[in-house]
């Protein structure tokens, strides 16, 4: 059974929390690139086809763990598009709907973007990511619908942030985000999580949250 990582993300700027669940930690250049960052980069950008087997392998045995045996039925897995118009990445979507067909997900595309935006992972300021992403896709009904939202790499959270709430606002019952990549971020706690599914996370995650809440009641 492997390991991956659990993130739950929160700001005042977004009325959704994030669920997020990745395969490793990713390392940017100013931090120095491992071998797990490199090749994610690598595949992203150039396809290699034997990294997209090596990938397909283990995300499809991530997508099992966390959404095939869980309890809720996920109904559709979708991706996060790229910040030009139209357009998603082709390595990611050929990624993506290989592990789809291997775990018997339906793929389909409900997120559009429908202009041109900087790319969030150049920019550092938080703010600057939400004001940079806002009114920038649109969002397919999906009611009723347990979506997989996926992206390459995740550092703020900006981008899963904005697309959960678009998502609930046009629908969807529930969202769970999944990345290859886990930016490092010193302000988040994040959980590693060997045998739980996305429903066991994000339960747990809430029953935690309520303690402490209760607990500082008591003692105020």
């Amino acid at each position: 059974m492997s390991s991956y990582i659990y993130r739950a993300l929160e700001s005042d700027d977004y009325s959704e929390r994030a669920d997020v669940f990745g395969l490793d930690y990713y390392r940017r250049d100013g931090r120095g690139q491992d071998d797990f960052s490199r090749e994610l980069v690598w595949m992203y950008v150039y396809g290699d086809e034997d990294l997209k087997q090596k990938y397909r392998e283990k995300f499809s045995s991530m997508i099992n763990q966390i959404f095939v045996e869980d309890k809720l039925d996920w109904d559709l897995i979708t991706l996060y598009p790229t910040s030009t118009r139209n357009d998603t990445n082709s390595n990611l979507e050929d990624l993506v709907e290989s592990c789809a067909e291997d775990q018997n997900l339906n793929h389909r595309q409900v997120i559009r973007r429908t202009r041109n935006i900087s790319d969030n992972h150049e920019i550092e300021g938080f703010q600057e990511k939400v004001v940079n992403l806002e009114g920038s896709i649109d969002v397919d009904e999906v009611n009723g619908k347990n979506v997989i939202l996926v992206d390459n790499i995740t550092l703020s959270g900006a981008s899963f942030l904005h697309a959960t709430e678009k998502l609930m606002e046009n629908g969807a019952e529930n969202v769970a985000c999944l990345c290859l990549g886990m930016g490092i971020n010193g302000e988040v706690v994040d959980e590693k999580i060997d045998e739980k599914t996305a429903s066991q996370a994000i339960q747990d995650r809430n029953s935690s949250v309520k303690a402490r809440s209760l607990a500082r009641g008591r003692m105020n």
